[in-house]
């Protein structure tokens, strides 16, 4: 039995732009700044769910990148 959210069909992109990264609170109370991993040019596999589109853009966050295909 495969599970509804292994069938999704993917999308392939192509990263034009990317942010300096995320700040984040640990359990501690500390404020961390963990910067993106991800570079203008790779090609990447992102999940269907992510909808959210600008000026023919499609807009995620990193955690919504499936895997890297080329870079």
């Amino acid at each position: 039995v495969i599970p509804d959210v292994a069938k999704e069909k993917s999308t392939f992109c192509e990263i034009v732009a990317v942010g300096p990264g995320k700040r984040f609170q640990r359990s501690n109370g500390e404020w961390c700044f963990q910067p993106t991993v991800l570079k203008a040019g790779e090609k990447v596999i992102i999940g269907k769910f992510v909808d959210l589109e600008y000026d023919g853009l499609v807009v995620c966050h990193e955690a919504d990148v499936r895997a890297v295909v080329d870079g």
